[in-house]
């Protein structure tokens, strides 16, 4: 699905060479250099992903919806053995643990789609400061080559170096909010995992240890690779 957000690695990857040929003539840049090349990202897949969590959750939710309705076409009066109360109580364990795992999914995804929205605003924040440093390296070189000359021309430099140092703490505070939404969603992850275990094992779901070690294997591994 498309959105705004789907040219952020462009433009992380844009603010980071702007940003180190400006270096090249502002050396007080170098560690606006550095953050960026750090915090190169793709907002627009971590969106994506986001949104696939939810529609997920969207499915889930259809799937339990599904199973009530059903169970509900099997009266009690049409269906009297001694079945029937295992039965009812087995289907409602399903349904149960549907909406754990419904639960879970859409506290991923919203969690997801807020780490990218942080994640972007970054890179804004980077290509914005880039493309100024980048137009006053520019205007040095012009003033270097005698191409241009105007009152306090050399001053320039100096007002650079400023601007260079002010971007780079103004770069830091916007990093350190992103990580601060990036280990709150990870902290509310956390915790949505814990529920839907016991979620799942109050539901009679007895697997659920094992499903759990499977998934993380297979995460683990999908990383690696």
């Amino acid at each position: 699905m498309a959105s705004v957000m789907d040219c952020g690695n462009e433009l992380a990857l844009a603010a980071l060479v702007e940003c180190t040929a400006a270096a090249v003539v502002i050396p007080a840049a170098w560690p606006c250099v550095e953050m960026m090349a750090t915090n190169q990202c793709d907002p627009g897949a971590i969106y994506d992903r986001g949104m696939q969590w939810l529609h997920l959750a969207t499915d889930l939710g259809h799937a339990a919806d599904a199973l009530r309705n059903t169970a509900g076409r099997l009266s009690a009066d049409g269906w009297t053995g001694d079945d029937r109360t295992p039965f009812d109580h087995k289907v409602g364990d399903e349904q149960n643990q549907l909406e754990v795992t419904r639960a879970f999914a859409t506290v991923v995804g919203v969690c997801l789609i807020a780490v990218s929205i942080a994640m972007f605003a970054l890179v804004v924040v980077m290509f914005v400061v880039a493309t100024i440093l980048a137009a006053l390296a520019a205007a040095i070189v012009a003033v270097m080559a005698g191409v241009v000359t105007a009152p306090g021309a050399v001053m320039l430099e100096f007002e650079a170096d400023i601007f260079a140092a002010d971007a780079a703490a103004a770069l830091e505070a916007a990093d350190g909010a992103a990580s601060v939404v990036a280990n709150s969603c990870a902290a509310a992850v956390g915790a949505a995992m814990a529920g839907e275990y016991g979620g799942q094992l109050l539901n009679g779901n007895a697997n659920i240890g094992r499903e759990a070690v499977g998934a993380g294997a297979s995460s683990m591994a999908a990383f690696v690779e």
